[in-house]
């Protein structure tokens, strides 16, 4: 039994994928849009996150989100820019949503948008595992 998929199903596939990026490239692109649009409160957020230069770390993170929202649309070394985009989302998930430091009456809003990275970060790991086969999936064999 063949177990290769089929021409419409590859392309069923590859056209998901692409659905998928556009979606979770949003996640980057909004944020990074929202930063941009207004610095100073942002700077503010930074600081009182604890972050260090949050004059300089509010354009790092609006770069990156930017560069790898579009880097991931576009397939460009996706797996890579796919690992980079779960950790970054973990790293920010712990970073503003500590859950465990807040008060009582903000802990579920807290753990539910921590979960939420985590979620994220998983899809991009996923999206990392599956992009060989979805993003140059190979031809369907040719008979001589």
């Amino acid at each position: 039994m063949n177990d290769q998929p089929t021409s419409s199903s590859s392309n069923l596939e590859a056209k998901s994928f692409l659905i998928a990026r556009i979606l979770m490239s949003l996640l980057f692109f909004v944020p990074a849009y929202r930063k941009l649009t207004s610095i100073a409160v942002t700077e503010a957020y930074f600081a009182k996150l604890g972050l260090p230069f949050p004059e300089i770390t509010v354009y790092l993170v609006i770069a990156f989100e930017f560069i790898a929202a579009i880097c991931f649309l576009f397939g460009w070394r996706i797996k890579l820019v796919a690992y980079l985009m779960a950790a970054f989302s973990i790293a920010a998930g712990l970073i503003a949503h500590q859950f465990w430091s807040v008060d009582p009456a903000q802990l579920g809003n807290q753990l539910n948008h921590l979960l939420k990275n985590g979620a994220v970060a998983g899809g991009f790991i996923m999206a990392a595992l599956l992009a060989d086969h979805l993003v140059h999936a190979p031809k369907e064999d040719q008979a001589d």
